[in-house]
C-alpha cells in the first residue's frame, strides 16, 4: 500500500510474492468512495440490527398473542365444563330438595301417627361458600386444580346425600306402610268390659281363654277399622254373631264381632278409621258390645298392646 504526502485522495493496495519479492497485483481505491461505502455499510449494519430487534420483538409479541388466544380458548372451554358441572349439581340439588320434602312429609305423617317424635340430625357438613372463598388467593393452575376437586367433592357429596335420602325414604315408606297396617286405634268409643286372656265365662262359669277384648258401647255406635286393609269376610258366625274380618297385610288380621249391621262388603279396601259396622249384640252375647281380636300370623295378641289413642286407658 503506497501513501502520498498531503491530502490522501487515493489508496493503493499492493500484493507481493514473498518468495520472489515481486509485485503480483495492485488495488487502487478512492478515499472518498471508501468513506461513503464505509458510512453506508455502517448504516446498513445499524438498520439490520434495528430490523432484527423489531422483528424479534414482533415475533415474541405475536407468539405471546397466539399463546394467549390458545389459553383463552382453553379457559373458555374449562369455564363451559364448569358451567355444565355446576348445572348438573344444581339439578341434583333440586332433586335432593324433592327427596328432603318427601322424607319430611313421611316423617310428619309418622309424627302425627305416633303422637309426637323428635327427629334428630347431625354429621359432617359441606360448606361450599367457604370452600370457594379459599380458592381466591391460589394461582390459576392451582385454582383450577382445587376447583376441580371442590366440584368433584361437591358432586360426590350430593350423590351420597341423595342416596342416603333415597334409602331413608324407602325405609320410611316401608315403616309407614307397616305402621298403616298396624291396628293402633280403638274400634269403638266405649269402655273395656272384658280383657284379653283368662276369664270366668259368663255362659259356663268356667275359667276360659278370651282371645280378644270386649268393648261395651251404645247400640248402633259406629265401629271403625283399626288399620288399613282388605275386608276378607263379612257374615254370621254362631259365637261371633255378625262379624267383619280384615286382612291388613304383614301377617296382621283383625276381627269385629256381635255387630248389629255390617256396612262393608268382602273385597273392600278400607283405611284406618273407616266405619265398617255398627255395635250390636248378635251371636253369643250378653249386651251391646264389640268383641275385638288382633291376630299376628294366626296367633291372638292382646289388642291393647297396639292401641295408642288412649281411649281405653
Amino acid at each position: 500500500m503506497a501513501l502520498k504526502k498531503g491530502k490522501i485522495k487515493q489508496l493503493t493496495f499492493l500484493v507481493f510474492d514473498d518468495y520472489r519479492y515481486k509485485e503480483v497485483k495492485s488495488f487502487k481505491f478512492n478515499v472518498n468512495y471508501l468513506i461513503i461505502f464505509g458510512t453506508l455499510f455502517f448504516i446498513f449494519i445499524l438498520l439490520s440490527m434495528f430490523s432484527y430487534i423489531f422483528l424479534l420483538k414482533y415475533y415474541y409479541e405475536r407468539h405471546s398473542m397466539l399463546n394467549f388466544k390458545v389459553e383463552n380458548k382453553e379457559l373458555r372451554k374449562k369455564v363451559d365444563e364448569y358451567d355444565k358441572s355446576i348445572a348438573a349439581i344444581n339439578e341434583k340439588l333440586i332433586n335432593l330438595k324433592i327427596y328432603e320434602a318427601q322424607v319430611k312429609n313421611v316423617l310428619q305423617q309418622a309424627k302425627d301417627n305416633f303422637g309426637g317424635i323428635d327427629i334428630s340430625v347431625g354429621g359432617k357438613e359441606f360448606n361450599t361458600y367457604k370452600d370457594y372463598n379459599i380458592l381466591s388467593d391460589i394461582k390459576e393452575k392451582e385454582l383450577f386444580k382445587q376447583l376441580d376437586q371442590v366440584l368433584k367433592a361437591l358432586d360426590s357429596e350430593v350423590d351420597r346425600r341423595a342416596e342416603m335420602l333415597k334409602s331413608s325414604m324407602r325405609e320410611l315408606e316401608r315403616v309407614h306402610l307397616t305402621w298403616a297396617s298396624m291396628p293402633t286405634i280403638t274400634p269403638v268409643q266405649g269402655y273395656l268390659s272384658s280383657n284379653f286372656g283368662y276369664r270366668i265365662s259368663p255362659f259356663s262359669g268356667y275359667r276360659v281363654i278370651h282371645s280378644g277384648i270386649d268393648i261395651a258401647a251404645k247400640y248402633g255406635s259406629p265401629i271403625k277399622a283399626t288399620a288399613k286393609g282388605i275386608v276378607v269376610f263379612t257374615g254370621y258366625k254362631p259365637l261371633y254373631g255378625n262379624i267383619v274380618i280384615i286382612d291388613h297385610g304383614n301377617g296382621y288380621l283383625t276381627r269385629y264381632g256381635h255387630c248389629s249391621r255390617i256396612t262393608v262388603r268382602e273385597g273392600t279396601f278400607v283405611k284406618k278409621g273407616d266405619v265398617i259396622a255398627k255395635v250390636g249384640s248378635t251371636g253369643r252375647s250378653t249386651g251391646p258390645h264389640v268383641h275385638y281380636e288382633v291376630l299376628i300370623n294366626g296367633v291372638p295378641i292382646n289388642p291393647l298392646s297396639f292401641t295408642l289413642d288412649g281411649v281405653l286407658s
